[in-house]
């Protein structure tokens, strides 16, 4: 680990980042892409509330830690309102249930979910303008972004998860910035944060709701840690890079924290892939080779003998390790982190939807599931597959370098508006739908925010 810049001098930087940033410094095609992202977390915390098997508990379980408490703060789906930090903690483990949110290739990590669930909870609190909120978003996504550029797939290495563990000092920032804190206090909200920080892998051995409880706790858990700081809560003053700080202790050797910089535009917006698939992106490109040679050579379920499939080590790790547990997921959570369910089950229906997860016990799905196998590859970079499918009519093999809904490949407004919609329809009636595209589109001209987030609550 390069150790060229002291924690005291990277704090200053992420939190002066956050309070420097300006909107008009923000080039017009960020902001385009960060309101896409926005309407892309708030169809996924609907739809985690209405389909997630684990929405009902996170629901209760929010209700129940405030303690019968409200606020001013809205929960998608729900008519009844709360304090900012269960708010926060449910929106944000509600968008992360479904595994449908937003992902940064490079920096391995899903960054809207936590950072849209804290800057939402915190607009309703400070009654923050659709600007004010939209800069917020965009520091959030340049800190995050480059914080987990700094440290690629070694968190991931190391056994952690981190949307949570790296999410909460991007969402410190930027909620930080929203709600008005000054930069000293931003900064101890930081050193705090590193206490705060939890989020670990063994959800995909073992499965459990671990997943989106730790990336909520990352989004309430910074709310905690502004307010602590307000209140005159000193935290370490080297939280990232000292001997026992962040990337010390959560990232294999190896970060580049001396090619950390802030300079220039924001950008890291722009690399923040869409998902069209509610499951790990580390098989979104063998479930888009799938798919397409099914299609292609009009091939029945029966008629596959063999799918041989390549993927980078990180994401084997993730959905290819363990092939006989993997071979039979028992949940949905286990069948999100398997490549055999994804690519079986594009198999069997040249798509894959959240209807995918219907057919766990399907014979016909096993029968296939058995039929694939997966190593890893040195040679395959970010999310990129290789797949080869053997079949009674001929052999065939694709590689996809990057998966529909990367920045290479993205999804325009059009195919969001249609995500948004599909799962939004779930809890929300049509006309509030509409009205919340609208307002997304029109984010720039809200005089706040709170106009927005009441579209979002059905009425009694």
């Amino acid at each position: 680990m390069t150790a060229a810049i002291s924690q005291e001098t990277l704090s200053e930087q992420v939190a002066g980042y956050a309070l420097g940033l300006q909107y008009e410094a923000i080039p017009p095609e960020v902001l385009d892409r960060t309101k896409q992202l926005f309407l892309d977390f708030l169809g996924v915390t609907l739809g985690g509330r209405s389909l997630a098997e684990a929405g009902p508990a996170l629901i209760q379980g929010a209700s129940c830690l405030a303690g019968g408490a409200t606020g001013p703060c809205t929960v998608a789906g729900e008519p009844q309102c709360y304090p900012p930090y269960y708010a926060a903690f449910a929106n944000a483990a509600l968008a992360h249930a479904m595994d449908f949110d937003d992902t940064h290739r490079d920096a391995v990590m899903h960054q809207g979910t936590p950072l849209f669930a804290a800057l939402l909870a915190g607009s309703e609190v400070a009654e923050s303008s659709g600007r004010e909120f939209l800069t917020a978003a965009v520091a959030g996504y340049e800190i995050g972004g480059r914080l987990g550029l700094a440290h690629g797939n070694r968190v991931h290495l190391r056994g952690f998860h981190p949307t949570a563990t790296t999410g909460i000092f991007a969402v410190v920032a930027a909620a930080g910035r929203l709600g008005g804190f000054d930069e000293g206090t931003i900064r101890n909200a930081l050193g705090l944060a590193l206490s705060m920080s939890a989020g670990c892998q063994q959800f995909s051995e073992s499965g459990g709701d671990n997943k989106p409880v730790q990336v909520g706790l990352a989004a309430h858990n910074a709310l905690y840690c502004l307010v602590l700081a307000k209140a005159g809560v000193r935290g370490t003053g080297l939280p990232l890079e000292g001997r026992f700080g962040y990337y010390a202790t959560y990232a294999t050797e190896g970060s580049d924290l001396g090619g950390l910089s802030f300079d220039g535009p924001p950008a890291q917006a722009l690399q923040v892939a869409v998902k069209p698939y509610p499951c790990c992106r580390c098989s979104h490109a063998a479930i888009d080779a799938v798919t397409l040679l099914t299609a292609r050579e009009d091939l029945m379920p029966e008629e596959i003998e063999a799918i041989e499939i390549a993927i980078p080590p990180v994401g084997y790790q993730l959905v290819g390790q363990q092939p006989d547990l993997k071979r039979r997921p028992p949940t949905v959570v286990d069948a999100q982190f398997s490549i055999y369910f994804a690519a079986a089950s594009a198999a069997l229906d040249r798509a894959y939807s959240w209807d995918s997860y219907q057919k766990l016990t399907d014979p016909r799905l096993h029968r296939l599931m058995d039929r694939v196998s997966v190593s890893p590859s040195e040679d395959i970079e970010g999310m990129g597959a290789k797949v080869a499918l053997v079949s009674t009519k001929g052999s065939w093999d694709l590689a996809v370098a990057f998966p529909k809904g990367e920045p290479e490949v993205p999804l325009g407004w059009r195919e969001v508006e249609a995500k948004f919609r599909s799962l939004a329809g779930q809890g929300l009636d049509p006309g509030r739908i509409e009205a919340l595209i609208g307002r997304v589109h029109e984010l720039d001209k809200l005089a706040r925010v709170g106009e927005l987030a009441a579209l979002l609550r059905p009425s009694l």
